[in-house]
């Protein structure tokens, strides 16, 4: 896992010369579908960082990147236990984005790809809510009462997952706004609400035309 985690960081600093580079944060809720309970929505945050390669970003780029993430889902099982069962990963976007001018100062981003997700720690949590049960103990009722119970359990949710990423968003010469939308084999919807702030101008050539 250290050996994947070097190789990674030294892709990204390499990508920072020939890059649109891009730190971006937000919000995300999630939950999937390959559990036996029904399951709900469980919101959480991200921060990372992205690059965007090509000739002449304003168009087209191809980006990539890492992002730190927080998602997961929440659970309701037999007599109405609650169980969260939270992941923190690290995302890789491989995806195409087309840009398309909307007026002078903004463009519309429209991305499509997939994506690949490392698992680095995780948290479930079950509470258990008190209830009242009867036994019968020497031929008499006796009423026993339990109180609320939590239990915390530590680890990975997953070690790897994967799926396509769609996303949509505006950007002007420095800032950017777009909705992503992951569909994964292990954590199935996750929906990311992200800013962004472009460390070069985005309508920048990183390749020159040598008339220029």
């Amino acid at each position: 896992m250290k050996q994947f985690f070097v190789i990674i960081t030294t892709l990204l600093a390499s990508l920072c010369a020939y890059s649109q580079p891009m730190v971006t944060c937000g919000f995300t809720v999630s939950n999937t579908k390959e559990r036996d309970n029904p399951t709900k929505f469980l919101a959480g945050y991200n921060a990372g960082i992205t690059f965007d390669v090509g000739e002449d970003t304003r168009h087209f780029a191809f980006r990539t990147g890492a992002t730190i993430m927080s998602n997961g889902w929440r659970e309701t099982g037999d007599v109405d236990e609650k169980q969260v069962f939270r992941s923190m990963s690290v995302e890789m976007p491989f995806a195409w984005i087309h840009k398309i001018k909307a007026s002078e100062n903004l463009l519309v981003e429209l991305g499509y790809g997939c994506f690949i997700g490392v698992g680095v720690d995780g948290k479930a949590k079950a509470i258990y809510p008190e209830y009242t049960t009867t036994y019968i103990i020497n031929g008499q009722p006796q009423t026993i009462n339990y109180g609320k119970v939590e239990m915390i359990y530590g680890g990975k949710l997953f070690d790897v997952d994967h799926g396509m990423r769609f996303h949509v968003g505006v950007s002007t010469d420095r800032y950017f706004a777009g909705l992503a939308y992951y569909y994964g084999v292990r954590i199935t919807n996750t929906f990311c609400l992200n800013v962004g702030y472009f460390l070069k101008p985005c309508g920048e050539k990183l390749i020159k035309d040598p008339q220029e």
